[in-house]
C-alpha cells in the first residue's frame, strides 16, 4: 500500500510537469502566430500603401502643371500648390502637388553664397531660426548654366558642390521637421534641391523673389518686380526686367535665374493607416521621354 501511494504522487507530479510544459509550448505557438499575423498585416498595409502612393503619383504628378493652372488664382498669383485626398480601403492618402521652381533652390544659392550666409538664408526662408543645419554637399557635374568652383583640367568635367537630399542640409530631415507646422508651409514647401535653378516668378512667393534678387536689385526695384509680375501676365521675364531700374549687367545675370515656366514638380504623399503613417516625396523633372524621377520614403 505504501509503494502504491508513493507511485501515485510521482505520476501526479509528472502529469503536472507535462501540463506546464505543454502550456508553455502552446503559449510560444500562440505568440509566434500573433507575431506572424501582425507581420502579415503590416506587410499588407505597406504593400497597399506603396502601390496606392505610386498610383496617386501616376495619376496626378504628370499633370501637375495643368492641375495648378486650373486652380483659382490668389492675390493675382498663380497657385504653386494643390492638395488632394483619396481614401483607399482603410488608408487615407493626402497628396500635395507643388511647383519645385516656385521654391528657392538651395543649389542655386550655394553657387554665390558662402556657408555662413547660406545657412542664414535657409533658416530665414524655412521660417524656423532654431532649425539645425549641417551642410554636407557632394561634388557633382556642373549644369551648363552653373559656374564651376574650380577650373577643370584638360578632358576633366567641371564639378561643383551640390545637394541632392534634405539629409545633406538638415540634421533632422524627417517629415516631422520638413512638413512643420503643416505640409503647405514647412521648409520643404519653401526650399528645393532639384530641377532647374531658375525661379518661376509667376508662382514664387515674394520672400523667395526677394532672397534671390537681393544681390542684383535694390529693395525698390524688387518691389516693382513683385508688382509687375502680377500686372504683366503676358510679358516675358526679360520684358518685365527691362521696365524696372537696375544695371544692364545685373539684370542680364538675374534673367538667367528667373523664368515664367516650370519643368520640375513634386508630390508629397502622406498615408494614414489604422496604426501608423507613411510619407513619400516624389519629384519629376523634364517632359516626355526625358522625364527624370526620384523618390524618398519614410
Amino acid at each position: 500500500m505504501r509503494r502504491a501511494a508513493r507511485h501515485s504522487g510521482y505520476v501526479l507530479a509528472m502529469t503536472l510537469l507535462l501540463l506546464a510544459l505543454a502550456a508553455s509550448v502552446m503559449a510560444g505557438v500562440v505568440m509566434t502566430s500573433l507575431r506572424r499575423g501582425a507581420a502579415a498585416a503590416d506587410a499588407k498595409a505597406r504593400l497597399q500603401c506603396r502601390w496606392g502612393a505610386i498610383s496617386c503619383q501616376a495619376v496626378l504628378l504628370p499633370f501637375a502643371d495643368k492641375i495648378l493652372n486650373g486652380r483659382q488664382m490668389t492675390d493675382d498669383l498663380r497657385p504653386s500648390q494643390s492638395t488632394h485626398e483619396v481614401a483607399l480601403g482603410d488608408q487615407l492618402f493626402t497628396c500635395t502637388i507643388a511647383d519645385e521652381q516656385a521654391k528657392l533652390n538651395i543649389n542655386a544659392l550655394a553657387m554665390r553664397l558662402d556657408e555662413a550666409n547660406l545657412k542664414r538664408v535657409i533658416k530665414r526662408v524655412a521660417g524656423n531660426e532654431r532649425i539645425r543645419i549641417t551642410l554636407r554637399p557632394q561634388p557633382a557635374p556642373a549644369r551648363p548654366t552653373s559656374r564651376p568652383t574650380t577650373q577643370p583640367g584638360d578632358g576633366q568635367a567641371a564639378e561643383v558642390d551640390q545637394y541632392s537630399s534634405f539629409g545633406q542640409i538638415f540634421e533632422d530631415a524627417s517629415p516631422a521637421v520638413l512638413l512643420a507646422p503643416r505640409p503647405a508651409d514647412g521648409p520643404a514647401a519653401r526650399l528645393t534641391l532639384w530641377g532647374e535653378p531658375a525661379l518661376n516668378v509667376r508662382r514664387a512667393s515674394p520672400q523667395a523673389i526677394r532672397e534671390l534678387c537681393r544681390p542684383f536689385l535694390d529693395n525698390d526695384a524688387i518691389d516693382q518686380l513683385i508688382s509687375a509680375r502680377k500686372l504683366s501676365s503676358e510679358k516675358s521675364v526679360a520684358e518685365i526686367l527691362n521696365e524696372i531700374p537696375g544695371t544692364p549687367e545685373k539684370k542680364t545675370e538675374l534673367a538667367n535665374l528667373l523664368t515664367d515656366k516650370s519643368q520640375t514638380y513634386s508630390m508629397w504623399t502622406i498615408v494614414r493607416g489604422k496604426t501608423r503613417s507613411w510619407h513619400r516625396l516624389s519629384i519629376e523633372s523634364g517632359a516626355g521621354e526625358e522625364t527624370e524621377s526620384i523618390a524618398f520614403e519614410w
